[in-house]
């Protein structure tokens, strides 16, 4: 038994179920959402070490799914998304007072879905102000802001499918992000009810296409989440399962074009990485086309596939999991479940995944205690 960390509980002050919790770049603010239709902000207080509510407000018309922020550069951004099949831009308002229910004001609301949205992703940070959107509809929206001082002008720039249209009571659809800045745009969607994760690239202006295919669920998807690399020479995406089982899958380079899948028993294979230097960001209607020398530099992301291998499976759950999310270094793993707990997953060497911790609220005091294994 070993405490790792000190936790600290507090009310959320929402009336209703927490869905999302989400941390700024900095770590020093945190935003929630929930079935109240309303989102919170809270700011560390450095001297007290306590959270402080910062603003409080209705935020959509049904049951507020999840929230994101924007990288920094692009000012305090939020976007969030609803059961009311909106996508919803805030911006923080400094001169407005804290705790007024003001100090967030929505700069853009994103209407083009017919059914509900379930997960919303800023890009990374090089690619622009760009958001992907996951809808119901089984479809996939990228929509970007221009003109980054002007957020009430967004453009959707596009969209395609990944899965058929699912009912709101089958299962969640979720996505995430590449955030490495040496490849071609990436994202890994879970599709939900198909019981497999997608990895899509951008092999063109306005062409996005399913490549790998990461496999092996007997349940639908809750969540994925895609590893920052911080220097890898492969890539490591998280599935949260209604199975009750956390994965993770292990992206190699292969050169000979040719996408496999293997157990977490699997060895593996050693191959070519798909990375290279990072090109200048331009405008999205020139990213990808306007220099054949930039594009030179990277492998042929049409015929170009990665090794797929399960790395780990874990079952310690034992009901179904919620969601997953990565460090910033991507070197360890949250996990929570409908068992009320939050575990930690690391590798001590690589490959050989295992539980780092397990946080839970005591039966006593209803005090949340980590136990490290």
């Amino acid at each position: 038994m070993a405490t790792l960390v000190e936790t600290q509980r507090f009310a959320s002050g929402h009336d209703d179920l927490v869905h999302d919790i989400q941390y700024d770049f900095y770590g020093k603010r945190f935003a929630t959402c929930s079935s109240d239709h309303k989102i919170k902000i809270w700011d560390l207080d450095d001297n007290t070490g306590e959270w402080v509510l910062n603003d409080s407000w209705k935020a959509h018309d049904a049951s507020v799914l999840k929230v994101i922020w924007a990288h920094p550069e692009f000012g305090n951004v939020l976007a969030s998304c609803s059961f009311d099949r909106t996508v919803r831009i805030w911006e923080e308002q400094e001169h407005e007072a804290r705790q007024s229910g003001r100090r967030w004001a929505e700069k853009a609301r994103l209407a083009d879905s017919k059914a509900t949205v379930w997960d919303v992703g800023f890009a990374p940070n090089n690619l622009g102000l760009q958001l992907a959107s996951v809808s119901a509809e089984g479809l996939v929206r990228i929509y970007e802001a221009l003109d980054v001082v002007q957020l009430n002008q967004w453009t959707l720039s596009e969209e395609f499918e990944i899965s058929g249209a699912t009912r709101e009571s089958e299962a969640r659809l979720s996505l995430d992000w590449c955030s490495s800045r040496y490849v071609h745009p990436m994202l890994v969607v879970g599709c939900g009810k198909d019981n497999v994760a997608k990895v899509f690239r951008q092999t063109g202006y306005k062409d996005w296409r399913p490549f790998e295919i990461l496999a092996g669920h007997v349940g639908g998807i809750n969540d994925v989440a895609w590893a920052p690399t911080v220097g890898r020479s492969y890539h490591l995406i998280a599935t949260a399962c209604k199975d009750g089982h956390v994965r993770i899958f292990k992206l190699t380079g292969d050169t000979q074009g040719a996408s496999t899948t293997s157990s977490a028993n699997g060895s593996g294979s050693a191959a070519t990485s798909y990375f290279a230097p990072p090109a200048p960001r331009l405008p999205s209607a020139t990213r990808l086309v306007a220099s054949e020398d930039q594009q030179e530099q990277l492998p042929n992301p049409r015929s170009f596939k990665f090794r797929v291998d399960c790395v780990a499976d874990f079952d310690d759950h034992r009901l179904e999991v919620q969601n997953v999310s990565w460090n910033i270094t991507g070197t360890m793993l949250s996990s929570t479940g409908d068992d009320g707990t939050v575990m930690m997953w690391h590798a001590p060497w690589l490959d050989s995944w295992e539980r780092a911790a397990v946080i839970t609220q005591g039966q006593k005091n209803g005090n949340m205690e980590v136990e490290g294994v």
